[in-house]
C-alpha cells in the first residue's frame, strides 16, 4: 500500500488500495467479507483507496476531493469513469476527511470528474474549512471553497481545449500509452493537483510524466521522465504539433545520448538506456508569443553551457547565476534587449563543481532554473 512510500503488505484492509504484481495475466480470487458500503478516511493530497463488492459511486459531502483526480491504472494512468469492485484508485483531496463508497451504476454522478465536481455543495464545503488553513491550502496548490466550483469549470474548459497544446504520446502500441500536453493556455482556477499525475507506480511499471509530475503544463517546453518495462525496447514517441520540435534523449545522469528533430505525426523510437527527454520548439525566428526561460544545455556541463530565453517585447533583461547559499557568482546579461529568441553561454571555469541557480528577470517576468557543473 502507500503511506508516503510503498510498503509490502500481507493482508488487504477494506477501504485501502494496493498494487499487485503478477508474473502473468490471470484471474485472481480474493476472500473476505462482502461490503455493500464503506466509509474511507482521506488524507490531504494523494490517497490510494479501494472499492466495495459492487459498482460504486463516491459520496463526498464535505467537498474535499479535487476535480479530475480520480485515477485508475490499466497499463498506464487514466481518469476513472467508474469505481469497479476489486480495483484500487488514486484520488486527491484538499484536506483530510471522510468519503463514502455506496452502490451505484458505473459512471454515475458520484464518480469524480470535472463536470460532476462542479455540482458539489460549496456552502457545505465552506462550513468544513477554517480560514486559518486557507492560505496553507493555497500555498500547497489546493483550492479554497470559493475556487472549487470555478476550478471544476476551468478544468473542464482545459480538457475541451487540449488541441491548443503540443501533444506528446509515449507507448509501445499495445497496452502501454500516455499522452502529455504542453505549451498551451491553462485557464485560471485549475488546481495544480488537477494537472498532476498520481505518485509514480512501483518499480517495473510503465509510467510517463512531465516536469512537476504533471500531465499538462503551460510551459513552452517539456521535460519528460519515464519508467518503461523491458528497458525501453519497442517504445516510441509521437508528437502532434504545429511547429517542429527538438527532442534530446538523456540517460540517468542527465547526459544527452540522442538528439532528433521531429514534426507533426512523426514517430521516433526511444533509445535504450534513456530515462528522460527534453522537447522544445525549434526556433522559427518569429517573435515569441510570451516570455520564457529554457533549461540549459548541456546539463550537467563542463566548462560551458548554453541558456536560451525569449522576450515577447523590448525590455530590460538581467540574467544572473547564484550558488546554493544565495551568493551571486555571475552576471551573464544586464541590458535592454529587443523582442526575440536569445542564446547565451555560461562559462563555469572559475566556479567549483556543484548545483547553481540561474535567474532571468525581464520586465515583470521572473523565472529561476537549476544547472549542475561537474568538473
Amino acid at each position: 500500500n502507500f503511506t508516503g512510500s510503498y510498503t509490502l503488505q500481507d493482508t488487504l484492509v477494506q477501504g485501502e488500495g494496493y498494487w499487485l504484481n503478477l508474473t502473468e495475466a490471470a484471474d485472481i480470487t480474493f476472500g473476505g467479507t462482502l461490503t455493500s458500503s464503506l466509509e474511507v478516511p482521506i488524507s490531504e493530497e494523494w490517497n490510494l483507496v479501494g472499492s466495495i463488492s459492487e459498482g460504486a459511486v463516491v459520496d463526498d459531502p464535505n467537498g474535499i476531493l479535487i476535480p479530475g483526480t480520480l485515477y485508475g491504472y490499466n497499463g498506464s494512468y487514466s481518469l476513472a469513469t467508474a469505481i469497479e469492485p476489486g480495483m484500487g484508485y488514486w484520488v486527491a483531496a484538499n484536506s483530510a476527511g471522510t468519503i463514502s463508497l455506496t452502490p451505484g451504476m458505473a459512471g454515475a454522478a458520484g464518480v469524480l470528474s470535472a463536470s460532476t465536481r462542479a455540482e458539489t455543495d460549496i456552502e457545505t464545503e465552506a462550513k468544513n474549512r477554517t480560514q486559518g488553513n486557507a492560505s496553507a491550502q493555497k500555498d500547497a496548490g489546493l483550492l479554497d471553497e470559493n475556487e472549487t466550483r470555478g476550478g471544476a469549470e476551468a478544468l473542464q474548459l482545459l480538457h475541451e481545449n487540449l488541441d491548443a497544446f503540443t501533444r506528446v504520446t509515449i507507448g509501445d502500441g499495445l497496452e502501454h500509452s500516455q499522452a502529455l500536453y504542453f505549451g498551451g493556455p491553462v485557464p485560471d482556477g485549475v488546481a495544480p493537483l488537477s494537472m498532476t499525475l498520481p505518485p509514480v507506480p512501483p518499480a517495473g511499471s510503465f509510467d510517463v510524466r512531465l516536469q512537476q509530475n504533471r500531465w499538462v503544463t503551460a510551459d513552452r517546453y517539456a521535460e519528460i521522465r519515464w519508467m518503461l518495462p523491458g528497458a525501453a525496447a519497442g517504445y516510441r514517441m509521437q508528437i502532434a504539433s504545429e511547429e517542429p520540435m527538438l527532442v534530446r534523449f538523456k540517460d540517468a545522469s542527465g547526459m544527452v545520448i540522442g538528439e532528433t528533430q521531429i514534426s507533426e505525426g512523426d514517430v521516433v523510437m526511444i533509445p535504450a538506456g534513456s530515462v528522460s527527454a527534453s522537447v522544445e520548439p525549434v526556433d522559427s525566428g518569429e517573435t515569441p508569443a510570451s516570455f520564457y526561460l529554457m533549461p540549459n544545455y548541456p546539463n550537467p556541463f563542463n566548462p560551458t553551457t548554453q541558456i536560451r530565453y525569449g522576450l515577447a517585447a523590448e525590455t530590460d533583461v538581467l540574467l544572473e547565476v547564484y550558488n546554493m547559499i544565495g551568493q551571486r557568482v555571475a552576471v551573464i546579461t544586464n541590458e535592454t534587449q529587443q523582442a526575440g529568441h536569445y542564446t547565451v553561454t555560461m562559462d563555469g571555469r572559475a566556479l567549483s563543481s556543484g548545483i547553481y541557480l540561474y535567474r532571468l528577470q525581464a520586465g515583470d517576468f521572473v523565472e529561476t532554473r537549476k544547472m549542475t557543473l561537474l568538473k
